[in-house]
Formats: C-alpha cells, structure tokens, sequence
C-alpha cells in the first residue's frame, strides 16, 4: 500500500489521463526517470555497479525522448553524487561508471536531435546550448572530482558532519519547508513577464492576449503566469496533497541527512526539474499544455513525496495512539488516492455554468488528429508535400509522412510550383484547406475530419469541449505549375 496509493494518486490525475492517452513525450520520460531513481537508489545501498550503469543509461535517454532532456539527466546526476559523497569511497567506482553511461546516452540523444530534428534544434538553439554546457560541466567536474577526492579528506568531511548531523538535518528538513512557502507565496509579491524583442516572444504574447480576451482578464500580453506554477499543480494534485508533498519532502532531506543517504538521488532527481520549471516554465500558460514542463518529474515525484508525508504522519499518529493504527493508515491511503479524484469536478462561480467535469477525464486530447495526419499521408502516396494555407500540421505531416515538406503561407504561384518540381524531380502533392488558392470551385475534398480537445484554459482546468471540422483538397503539379485535382485515394480525378 505504501507505493500503491501514490502511484494510484498520480495516475489518476487530469493530466496524466490526458498525456498518457495521447502521443506525448512525457509519460515516456516520466518511466525512464522513475526508472533512473530505483536503479540508482538500490545500486548506491546494495553496492551494485551493473544498477547504477543502468541508472545512467536510462536518465540519459532522456535526451533521446526530449530537446529538454538533459535537465532530467542532470537532476539524477547531481542526486546521485550527492548521495556517493556521502556513502563514501566504496561508491566511488558506481559513480563513475554511472556518469560515462548517462554522458554517453545523452551525447547520443542530442546527436539524434541534430540528425532528425535539425530545424527543431536550429529554433531552440540558445536555450539547448546553455542546458548541454551547464550538463557537461558538471558531467566532467563531477568525475574528475570523483577520481581524485581523496578518501582521507571524504573521511574528515563524513566526520565533521556528524558531529553536526541531527542539526543539520533539521535545518535541510527546515529549508525546504521554508522554501515551499516562497514558492506558494509568488503570487502575492510578484508578477512575471516575458519580452517582446524576439519572434517568438511576440508570437506567445498574440496568443496569451487572445486566451486573456476570452477569459475575460486583464491584458496583460507579455504575462507568463510564471509565479502561479504552484498553483498549476493543485489543480491537478490538490492542495492537500501538496501540503502532504511538502511533509514528505522534509522528511526525505531529514532523512538524507542524517541516515539514508540514497535519499538524495530522489530529491536531485525530482527537484532539479521542479525548481528549474517552476521558477522558468518556458511555455504559453493555457492548460493542459502548461502542465506538459511538470508532468515527467515534478507530478510523479510529488506524488511520491506526499505518500512519504502521509506515513510519516501516519505512523506519527499511530505511536500515540496505536490502537488507531489501521485506521490512520487507512486514512491516508483514502486521502491520497481520492484527491486527484476531487479534480475531474470543477466549480467556477464566475462562469455561466457552475459545475462542469473536467474535460480530459472523458475526452482524448486532439481526438481524431491522427487519423486525419494518417489520411494526408496516404494521399501524399510518398511524394513531396506543398502545405499550402496553414503552419498548424507542417511538424506533423514532415515527421508522420517521412516525406519533404515546404510551407506556403500565401498562395504559390504556377512557376513556384514548377520549381519545386525541377528542385525535388518530382512532381509534389499541394495540400490545402483554401480551395479558392488553386480552384474556382471547390472540387472533392481527399480528406474531411473533426477533432476534439477541452478548450484553452488560463488558470483553471479545461472545462469545456472545443471541436474543429477540416476539410482538405489535393491536387498533384503538372510540369507547367497547374494542378490536378486529387482523388481521396491519392489518384488523379478523372
């Protein structure tokens, strides 16, 4: 019970049922980091090098499910240096060997990223520049500590702390709780904004002034709703099982501290990430897709700290009054399970309809988008695409197709799509949703489709079911630049 109600809790949250149902990249970095934390947990207390290796190697693939993945390798890394310095000289060797392995899985992440996603890469290039430095520095620091520390000044360093141990303890477990309350408190003292020099900036400030609008909030386009990070988690979390995170996140740096010291491979690996996108979430601050930055690490690591803070308090309880001990830890089981349960209910009072379930509890997220982007493809037939109209599937058809794709934003003319022809010799499909660009009436549509997701929401959970209906036309570029209207199946209409 004591691992099955935590895991349930995080499981049962809003935003796992929707990550997890759809093709997202979190849940995946969610297992490999978990993963990391076990492995490296039970290699640094039983002594086992072929565990740590495994640690490694699966922290740093990371980096090969995410451009952000090397926070995640470093936040194991770091947690599990900690925790051999203070295990001493025997877990020199694990370390090290577990350093080579995570390096070299997140050279070979990044090395993809630069194969197969190289315009990604290119976008995000500043941002993935500092994350590798910040990454390889402590990488190569770490191990060059770690093969010359001396095991004579190890030994004065494990001495002098404790001396001081249950003092010291108590202040790690003081400063985290200490810490918690900042973060919670953001809100009251602070207001973040992001700039306006940047395309990208400018980009995220039209959207979040168009999310403002609707809601009916204050315009404030260059808001990030940063300091309200805390506040995301609780709406799928809840704030008691927060309060209970916090408990249980004292305990564990008590803990780590004073005796257990494989303790700080969980807080390095669950608090590196949490802080780093607490205080910098980087992303337009609608849910469900805020959520995204603190889904792999942060929610499940909560999850597991609060279940840590309930048995504490459990077993706290218990020693008082133990003929109520069953009854205690039933008690919390209950809490943690039933809270993210509280969730799939929103109440808005500002809103025309009071009670509403939430909307991921019932609906998958972009319902329909595959088989449409399957669709596309199949009338694409392995033939480069011209997307015509719109930027919105330009990633998906470049990656599900395995095909070139070029971006038309306004109408191309005859002699540019002859080019295109001569560039790629081949003749390419035009895919487009405005028929008008190529056609004086509308001819048979390849491809109809509606999708399904909640609506944009800023500060509350999506309530309500946004729909969309598209309807696409293909035609495939004759050697003059004319189209030939496509047939649903990918052929030439007669």
């Amino acid at each position: 019970m004591a691992a099955l109600a935590p895991a349930a809790a995080f499981a049962l949250t809003v935003s796992h049922l929707a990550l997890s149902r759809s093709a997202y990249s979190e849940p995946l970095t969610l297992l490999l980091v978990i993963a990391a934390i076990h492995w490296a947990w039970r290699g640094l207390e039983h002594g086992r090098p072929w565990a740590l290796i495994l640690a490694g190697l699966a922290s740093g693939a990371t980096a090969l499910v995410r451009i952000d993945g090397a926070v995640y390798a470093l936040g194991v890394l770091a947690g599990v240096a900690v925790a051999a310095a203070f295990k001493g000289a025997l877990a020199r060797p694990g370390f090290i060997v577990f350093g080579v392995a995570q390096g070299l899985m997140v050279g070979v992440g990044y090395a993809s990223v630069a194969r197969w996603s190289t315009a990604y890469l290119e976008r995000l290039g500043d941002e993935t520049r500092l994350l590798n430095m910040a990454y390889a520095s402590a990488l190569l620091l770490l191990l060059v500590f770690a093969a010359t520390w001396s095991s004579v000044a190890g030994a004065r360093m494990r001495q002098w702390l404790d001396a001081r141990r249950t003092s010291a303890a108590r202040v790690a477990a003081m400063v985290t709780v200490g810490g918690s309350v900042v973060l919670v408190s953001r809100p009251l003292w602070i207001t973040v904004h992001r700039g306006d020099t940047t395309q990208t900036d400018e980009f995220t400030n039209s959207v979040v002034e168009s999310f403002q609008r609707a809601e009916g909030f204050p315009i404030d386009p260059t808001r990030t709703y940063a300091e309200h990070t805390v506040t995301w988690l609780s709406y799928y979390l809840t704030w008691p099982l927060l309060a209970l995170a916090t408990v249980g996140l004292a305990v564990l740096a008590y803990r780590a501290v004073s005796a257990s010291f494989e303790s700080w491979v969980f807080l390095g690996a669950v608090l590196t990430p949490t802080l780093l996108y607490l205080m910098r979430p980087q992303i337009v601050p609608d849910q469900l897709w805020a959520i995204r930055r603190l889904e792999p690490a942060t929610l499940p690591g909560l999850a597991l700290a609060a279940g840590v803070g309930a048995w504490w308090l459990a077993h706290r309880l218990a020693g008082r009054w133990p003929q109520l001990t069953r009854r205690f830890v039933t008690t919390a089981a209950v809490i943690l399970v039933a809270a993210p349960v509280t969730t799939y209910v929103t109440v808005r009072p500002s809103d025309d309809e009071l009670v509403l379930a939430a909307v991921y509890t019932y609906v998958r997220e972009q319902q329909g988008a595959r088989s449409q982007i399957d669709a596309l493809c199949d009338v694409a037939d392995g033939r480069p695409i011209v997307l015509a109209g719109t930027s919105s599937h330009f990633g998906s058809l470049r990656v599900m197709c395995d095909v070139p794709v070029v971006l038309a934003l306004e109408a191309p003319t005859p002699e540019t799509l002859r080019q295109a022809t001569e560039i790629w010799g081949e003749a390419p499909v035009v895919l487009t949703q405005e028929s008008d660009w190529f056609w004086d009436s509308a001819p048979t549509p390849v491809v109809t489709s509606t999708t399904t997701q909640g609506e944009y929401a800023l500060q509350h959970l999506p309530r309500r079911l946004s729909t969309r209906d598209f309807t696409w036309y293909g035609g495939i570029v004759n050697a003059d630049g004319s189209l030939t209207t496509l047939d649903p199946d990918g052929a030439p209409a007669p």
